[in-house]
């Protein structure tokens, strides 16, 4: 039989199945009426179990307070503590981040605030930054060169064309196309000096050709000639200049010499040879009017009414007029007063020749009509020559040899014979007054 079950502490017996002494309240140990193999252990089971109210290994109660478990003996973890340790933890971290933010708002209040100046040149930093870095990555992108196959083509067309003198003209426009090609790729790759050799030596190509041509051609003498060279200079002149202002070096200065030089001297040539008539006994007005033709509005401007070729193209003009009345009168197309009437509509472009005056009023008086408005003018120029000059037209110098363009001061034919400058401003001044009979 059982011995009876004594409370370890105070010895009381106690009935079977307490846990807990009645009179001092020890925990007893706890007695299995027939012992029992421990279950097996659960794998990875903690050792520390959280419960309030019950062991959560062998379901017994647990007293208040209790470590161990009374009945099997493992180690009782309360739930409330755990709590408290995490609640811990959350107020320490919230303090710390409330001391953050209050350190950073600080900071921030006491920074200076930027000027708008200062704004815009940290944006314009930030930009530039960027452009900078947007910069390097383009710079690290594969770029395809240049392709200068269709400038290459016509500078090569043009140096075969002008190899040959009846394609100089064409050549040289074609290299000037290429020139202009040349510049286009430069530009769009941001790069002239992609093409500057290109450029410099096509340029030298057109420059040399165009001299060349300019010899072709200055052997005559034509008002057409000279405009044409002259326009051919000029266009090569400024041409240059706009490649030298994009940066390529290209010399002009001997070619506006060459420009310079050739105007001065053909406009010498042209008067010269327009002299020359003088010197003849007999000179062809349909000569003298095929040589200075075409210099009205290429050799010189109209409104310079002491341009030394204008003198001289108006010159010829007045004995090309009367030698086409001549015919017409001969051939009966024309009267004599048609004959007046057309020399009054021409005679301010002919710059009041005094020969083709006396011949309106020769012309005038065979037809019956009053001109004596335009005699006394023309007496008037008579007269006012022999004072000032010393000659007397009609006496001294017959009309027919008299040289009207001779001004004494550019390519003179005489010393004597012509009107200066001032005797002839003189004479349009007196026959704007007159009234023609048109």
């Amino acid at each position: 039989m059982n011995e009876p079950l004594r409370c370890p502490k105070c010895g009381e017996i106690v009935s079977s199945g307490e846990r807990m002494c009645p009179k001092c309240w020890a925990v007893l140990p706890y007695v299995s009426p027939e012992p029992e193999p421990d279950p097996e252990p659960i794998p990875n089971e903690p050792d520390i179990l959280y419960s309030e109210n019950k062991c959560k290994k062998c379901n017994a109660d647990l007293p208040q307070g209790v470590k161990k478990c009374p009945e099997c003996g493992k180690v009782v973890k309360s739930y409330k503590g755990i709590l408290w340790i995490i609640l811990l933890i959350i107020v320490a971290l919230a303090f710390g981040v409330w001391l953050l933010r209050g350190k950073i708002t600080s900071e921030s209040d006491s920074k200076p605030e930027l000027s708008s100046a200062q704004n815009v040149q940290s944006n314009t930093d930030s930009d530039s930054k960027l452009a900078s870095n947007s910069k390097a990555d383009d710079t690290q992108k594969t770029v395809s060169p240049p392709d200068f196959a269709k400038a290459n083509e016509l500078r090569d067309f043009g140096k075969e064309l002008i190899a040959v003198d009846a394609t100089i003209p064409e050549g040289m426009e074609t290299l000037r196309k290429a020139i202009s090609l040349y510049v286009e790729i430069a530009e769009q790759a941001g790069d002239a000096t992609l093409v500057s050799n290109q450029i410099e030596d096509t340029y030298a190509s057109y420059e040399a050709t165009l001299l060349k041509h300019k010899s072709m051609m200055e052997g005559s003498l034509s008002g057409g000639i000279y405009a044409q060279i002259m326009e051919e200079l000029n266009d090569a002149v400024s041409f240059g200049e706009d490649l030298m202002a994009k940066g390529y070096t290209i010399d002009v200065s001997s070619l506006t010499e060459t420009r310079d030089t050739f105007h001065k001297e053909y406009i010498k040539r042209m008067a010269e040879e327009f002299n020359s008539f003088t010197q003849r006994d007999m000179w062809s007005r349909t000569e003298a009017w095929k040589l200075i033709s075409d210099t009205a509005g290429n050799m010189f401007d109209p409104a310079e009414l002491d341009d030394p070729i204008r003198l001289r193209y108006v010159y010829a003009l007045s004995w090309w007029i009367q030698r086409q009345l001549e015919t017409e009168i001969g051939n009966g197309t024309i009267t004599e007063k048609g004959a007046a009437i057309k020399i009054a509509n021409q005679i301010e472009e002919m710059d009041y020749n005094p020969m083709m005056i006396q011949y309106y009023i020769t012309y005038m008086n065979h037809s019956g009509e009053d001109c004596s408005e335009v005699e006394k003018a023309y007496q008037d120029i008579v007269d006012y020559l022999a004072q000032t000059q010393g000659i007397r037209l009609g006496e001294d110098i017959a009309l027919d040899r008299f040289w009207y363009f001779n001004d004494f001061e550019n390519y003179p034919v005489d010393s004597k014979n012509g009107v200066t400058s001032q005797n002839r401003q003189w004479i349009r001044e007196r026959m704007k007054s007159v009234s023609f009979t048109k």
